[in-house]
């Protein structure tokens, strides 16, 4: 994956009751900045109860989908809700906050490219691997997924009225 913030973040309809947003490109730190700036504005001026997200996105990186996430988050306890969806390619980071959207308001085309993967690390950052280097990051990387894994089972359960799942 590009490590290239190439992102995009339009308001592509507002109606009287929800307004769209639509995400194209990486997630990444720009681009959770721009969707929050954006997010302020619908809920925050305009007072929209519910926005719809439409992400096409190859991925991108863990703090943009966490930052995300907490801003989300954030609105949910205002009473406000953002309904996720995907129409070509929704993947990694991007896939993980599909997920993590408003129940019942989920949304993918038939077509649309959904991929889940384990947490992994750009090669660039490869050049001066140490054993002990190694193991650091096994260990951080396997904290991300389990956080990651046990963020959406959490959601899962009880969305569907059953008791959060404990990870170790």
């Amino acid at each position: 994956m590009s490590t290239a913030n190439v992102f995009s973040v339009s308001c592509s309809e507002m109606g009287p009751h929800e307004a769209s947003l639509q995400y194209n490109g990486v997630m990444c730190q720009p681009g959770a900045l721009a969707l929050e700036s954006q997010l302020k504005r619908l809920f925050g001026y305009f007072k929209y109860p519910r926005v719809v997200l439409s992400i096409e996105s190859p991925g991108g990186a863990i703090d943009g989908l966490d930052y995300v996430l907490r801003v989300i988050q954030d609105w949910a306890k205002e009473g406000r809700a953002v309904a996720v969806g995907s129409t070509f390619q929704c993947a990694s980071a991007a896939a993980f906050l599909l997920a993590m959207g408003e129940w019942g308001r989920r949304r993918v085309d038939r077509g649309t490219f959904l991929l889940f993967h384990s947490a992994r690390i750009d090669s660039s950052s490869m050049a001066a691997m140490t054993a002990a280097y190694s193991t650091n990051l096994s260990q951080a990387l396997n904290n991300v997924d389990r956080r990651l894994l046990s963020a959406m089972v959490d959601k899962m359960l009880l969305e569907t009225g059953g008791a959060p799942a404990s990870f170790s």
